[in-house]
This record gives structure tokens, sequence and C-alpha cells, in this order.
């Protein structure tokens, strides 16, 4: 697969299977703040959806360098904060 948009239409698909095993798990043990998780359940399906309308009009390089540069900055931060 190379096509940047359809591998983060994949990895949406698999988010959303990941996050509904862990709400449904919640769920059963009766661990969820209902109010405040529909609240984040709201913003982060507009967030989400806008960002994949939005997405679409980006060129795929830039995306791909933004992905690129996003984990060197995370990696080096979680380094940092483990052994600096």
């Amino acid at each position: 697969m190379t096509d940047i948009h359809a591998m983060n239409g994949l990895k949406l698909y698999i988010s959303s299977i990941v996050a509904l095993v862990a709400v449904l798990r919640f769920a059963f043990n009766g661990t969820i703040d209902w109010y405040h998780g529909s609240i984040a359940l709201v913003g982060v399906t507009i967030g989400g959806y806008t960002a994949a309308r939005l997405a679409q009009h980006i060129p795929r390089n830039w995306i791909r360098v933004g992905v690129i540069v996003y984990g060197i900055v995370m990696t080096g931060y979680f380094f940092w904060r483990a052994y600096g």
C-alpha cells in the first residue's frame, strides 16, 4: 500500500476497533465516566472527520514529511524525558 490517504483510512478503521473493544471492556466493568466520555467522543468524532476531510487537500509529500517529523520529535521528546 503506497497511498497515504488509504493508509490513514486503514489506520482509522483499526483504531476504531481498538477503541470499541476498550469501551466495551470498561463499560462491562462499570468504570466509564459517561458524562466526560461523551464529551470526548463528540470532540474526537468531529476532529477525526474534519482532519480526514482536510487531509485530502494536502499534498501527499507534505503529509509524509509531517508524519516523519512528528515521529522524530516525539521519539526525541520521550528519549529526553526518560534519559535526560
